[in-house]
């Protein structure tokens, strides 16, 4: 799996062929998240705090927050947040936001992209699981891509900080989640032309592409971008 990491070519070309308004309005969604971020720092309340309404520390691994996920069902989008056991991915990650699309009921949801944080929420890195992680409804990136750019979600009411941190995220960070999202089929492709196995069910492939993140770094590429 020591490709999983996004290539700097990928990213390379995905920032060439990117506009000036697609980074102005990046940008701009840039400044809602850290406004919502600074609000909730203010309060003395943080991303995650929201979510488990508990000690971030004390969270159980595997354990679906809120209880049974976040769901929209006027959208079809959804959401949850989970940890993995200690000791497993990076080490200063405490667990990962999922995010999905079920346009219409019981026709299977599609993995949109995971977005791992550390203790404080702060976002480490984006990722796109392999089939089986998730279960989902497999859609090609174009159609992923598509599905992303809609994302909107106004309820559960008492989760909307987290649906406007996650919808101004993914359009922060809309450039590497292009790149991302396309390499991962790519990646696929090449396991299936060289794997003997289901690539999507291999139990051995769990992540097909990874992209870390950092807001400072973000916002001097979108202020580039943007000249």
């Amino acid at each position: 799996m020591s490709k999983i990491g996004l290539p700097p070519a990928e990213l390379e070309w995905e920032l060439a062929r990117s506009s000036k308004a697609l980074a102005r309005k990046s940008a701009t969604k840039m400044g809602e998240l850290l406004e919502l971020m600074s609000r909730l720092a203010r309060e003395k309340r943080t991303v995650l705090a929201e979510v488990i309404g508990s000690e971030v520390g004390s969270v159980p691994a595997w354990q679906h927050w809120p209880d049974g996920g976040a769901l929209d069902r006027q959208t079809g989008y959804r959401w949850y947040y989970h940890c993995h056991p200690e000791g497993q991915g990076h080490r200063l990650e405490h667990g990962h936001f999922h995010l999905f699309s079920e346009p219409l009921p019981r026709q299977g949801i599609t993995h949109l992209v995971a977005v791992s944080v550390d203790g404080h929420g702060m976002p480490l890195a984006l990722f796109a699981p392999n089939r089986w992680v998730t279960n989902e409804r497999w859609q090609s990136a174009p159609q992923v891509l598509r599905l992303i750019a809609r994302f909107a979600m106004t309820l559960p009411r008492g989760l909307r900080p987290i649906h406007q941190w996650l919808s101004a995220l993914l359009q922060t960070y809309a450039i590497q989640i292009r790149a991302l999202i396309r390499y991962r089929d790519t990646r696929l492709l090449e396991l299936e032309q060289s794997a003997r196995s289901n690539v999507f069910e291999d139990r051995r492939i769990q992540v097909l592409s990874r992209c870390p993140v950092d807001l400072c770094a973000q916002a001097m590429l979108l202020e580039r971008l943007s000249a």
